[in-house]
């Protein structure tokens, strides 16, 4: 469901000026409320470094879509939590003919098949441990897109910037990434998609990386190569993340998998490399499948609720890994499986448990640690 307004306006197109007596906005939004519960056998003496049960508000979002034309659009998403503004762009469909489009402004940095996948319709509560240390942020910049029935090719340049603060004395780093996929078969009970990915970031001074697949009230910093903020890989130069993933769609049977190399240069030090992976499938039980968006490459919730009396239930696998140790970094490693239940109660309401089972293996040689985490979301879209 969406609000639906309608007011005067005039748009710049590909073409010329486009007269729009009637710009369509649609207002959208999505609230998640998560509980998440701790249990380790053996904890640490350190209280900063136990893990605490809790309650919180995991996101809440303000979406806008104002559509002035079939070709023209600008998209924005307000931090109703936070209060800062995500993305924020232009859109020109049909640049270069059908099947293509150009953003202009804060634009999303594509990359991988699980960071594609909207968030709303993950069947965990998070991404996996490599996908959320390694994804390139999104920021102000251009990306393209070009897709067919088999196709997607998707690239953007972005500028990230490092805030106001005056003591800031340097450049912002400006970055890149690129994806492309093939679906050699695509039709509605079948499809497999094989793809890859790369992205380039400048950075000066520290580079740092840091992995999770849980949120809750304190989380220890145990896994990254910068932590509690105090710095990260000294003298960094700039780093690059090569991706290929895969995934298979059967009836209500999904399947994929991303694997992650990135490379970090430094000044006047041996190059770094860190990696990770993760394979996950779902299955509805109930009968559904995931929706596919063939302009992005991705998928999504379930195209109907075919029994509405029950709704749709979805139970999700997947395994995990991350390696943030070389040479003189010791970022610790991670190895995670994961189990979840979804219930799409209907097109608006999901509810979802998620039980996380952790090996971790700390930063510093420090002993490895079991932790097991349950994780309970109440979510809303509109």
């Amino acid at each position: 469901m969406k609000w639906r307004f309608f007011f005067l306006g005039i748009a710049i197109g590909a073409n010329g000026p486009i007269f729009a007596a009637a710009p369509k906005v649609d207002i959208g939004g999505i609230v998640k409320i998560d509980q998440v519960m701790f249990s380790e056998k053996s904890l640490p003496p350190e209280p900063e470094n136990h893990f605490y049960n809790g309650a919180y508000l995991a996101s809440a979002f303000l979406m806008i879509d104002v559509e002035y034309s079939p070709n023209l659009s600008f998209y924005t998403e307000l931090d109703m939590d936070g209060g800062n503004l995500g993305l924020a762009y232009l859109e020109l469909s049909e640049i270069v003919g059908s099947g293509s489009s150009l953003m202009l402004g804060a634009v999303p940095s594509p990359f991988c098949l699980e960071m594609s996948n909207s968030s709303k319709s993950l069947p965990f509560l998070y991404r996996s441990l490599a996908t959320s240390a390694f994804a390139p942020c999104s920021g102000p910049g251009a990306n393209f897109r070009l897709w067919g029935e088999h196709y997607v090719l998707n690239a953007a340049a972005t500028q990230l910037g490092v805030g106001e603060d005056s003591s800031t004395q340097r450049d912002d780093p400006w970055g890149g990434s690129a994806r492309f996929l093939i679906k050699p078969i695509a039709n509605s009970e079948h499809l497999v998609h094989l793809g890859g990915s790369v992205s380039y970031q400048t950075q000066k001074d520290e580079i740092s990386f840091k992995a999770s697949e849980i949120k809750g009230r304190k989380i220890p910093a145990l896994i990254g190569t910068s932590l509690d903020n105090d710095g990260g890989i000294e003298n960094g130069k700039d780093y690059a993340v090569l991706g290929v993933e895969a995934a298979a769609r059967f009836g209500s049977l999904q399947v994929e998998s991303d694997y992650l190399l990135t490379q970090v240069r430094r000044e006047g030090a041996d190059k770094l490399s860190f990696s990770g992976w993760s394979a996950q499938g779902n299955y509805f039980i109930t009968g559904e499948q995931r929706a596919y968006n063939i302009e992005t490459g991705s998928f999504q919730g379930p195209m109907e609720i075919l029994k509405p009396a029950v709704g749709a239930w979805q139970v999700a696998l997947r395994a995990s890994q991350i390696n943030l140790n070389d040479l003189d970094i010791e970022g610790g490693r991670e190895l995670n499986s994961s189990f979840a239940v979804n219930w799409y109660v209907n097109t608006y309401v999901r509810v979802t448990a998620n039980l996380i089972h952790q090996q971790i293996w700390p930063f510093a040689s420090a002993p490895q640690r079991t932790v097991d985490a349950l994780g309970l979301r109440l979510q809303t879209v509109w």
